[in-house]
């Protein structure tokens, strides 16, 4: 993993950055596994499910990474369904400082999804299944030591559509190996909030 990446004292402008910083998640990180709870609201229905996943870097510029969750958080683009999907996702990325503060980070990855979902206009769920992948361009800045921003563009090819997102969010680096963020997400014709925890390891 490279040095930028796992140095605790990682060089700020205007940090003492001679001296590491203990207790303090270490900044832009990919080495951590994660636990989020994403609630969604749209003109026709609301709901929410829970992702698992985790990150790890294999060479100086990139990462692998996958994921479990049964909310429809990666797959699934109609805006009026409720889905009650199971979803398996695994990709890689690469991570490229801009700077000191700012790593630019683009991933592709693809995912299999099976479960159900409904419409208003339905008498009964109908099953779905299949595959979709996941191109995304993402921005996390380092504000300080503590203090995380993130920016990301997604475009999805799901199992009964394709959607385009926005994610905005702040990671908040409470301890050495613990940090705790809000995200929203803003995909076509619908809207979530996601609540996430990571474990840095």
């Amino acid at each position: 993993m490279s040095v930028l990446l796992s140095s605790p004292g990682l060089a700020f402008a205007g940090d003492d950055s001679t001296k590491p910083a203990p207790g303090v998640a270490e900044i832009l990180n990919y080495d951590y596994v994660y636990l989020s709870r994403n609630g969604t609201e749209s003109d026709q229905q609301s709901g929410g499910g829970t992702a698992a996943g985790g990150y790890k870097s294999v060479r100086e510029h990139l990462h692998v990474f996958g994921s479990y969750d049964d909310g429809a958080m990666y797959a699934g683009s109609h805006p009026n369904w409720d889905y009650d999907l199971k979803t398996l996702r695994v990709g890689a990325g690469g991570h490229f400082f801009i700077g000191k503060r700012t790593v630019f980070a683009p991933s592709v990855s693809i995912f299999y999804s099976h479960g159900t979902v409904m419409d208003a206009s339905w008498s009964a769920p109908h099953r779905i299944s299949g595959t979709g992948y996941i191109a995304q361009f993402e921005l996390r800045h380092a504000v300080n030591r503590w203090l995380e921003l993130t920016a990301a563009a997604r475009r999805t090819k799901s199992i009964d559509g394709s959607s385009n997102e926005l994610i905005g969010g702040v990671m908040l680096h409470v301890h050495r190996n613990w940090a705790f963020g809000v995200m929203e997400h803003q995909r076509d014709h619908k809207a979530s909030t996601e609540l996430t925890v990571r474990y840095y390891y």
